[in-house]
């Protein structure tokens, strides 16, 4: 998500958070209701590895969306690596865009 890296998430929740509700102190409001009260599960063993290393961008979705609260769909995902990792292109892409588009 940030900088390319990699996470492993596991496919159940390991622990259950004890801080939400009315004594909580991390866990207010929106981020509660998503959060809050998630049963723990266990994992199965053996544990069985992946083949191979891939980024799984419906994970990455759903923990931007559920987890941080994030909303980043394609196209703006699309626009923020433009405009801030290559920032000349961004610009000229966008120049393009509101003479052509934009007219």
């Amino acid at each position: 998500m940030v900088n390319r890296g990699l996470a492993i998430n596991p496919n159940v929740n390991l622990v259950t958070n004890i801080g939400a509700g009315s004594a909580g102190t991390q866990m207010i409001g929106e981020k509660e209701g998503r959060l809050g009260n998630v049963p723990a599960g266990a994992i199965a063993f053996p544990l069985i590895h992946p083949a191979k290393t891939e980024v799984n961008e419906i994970a990455d979705a759903f923990s931007l969306f559920y987890v941080w609260g994030i909303n980043a769909t394609l196209k703006k995902r699309i626009i923020s690596f433009l405009k801030f990792r290559t920032p000349v292109l961004y610009k000229m892409l966008r120049r393009i865009y509101h003479v052509l588009i934009k007219q």
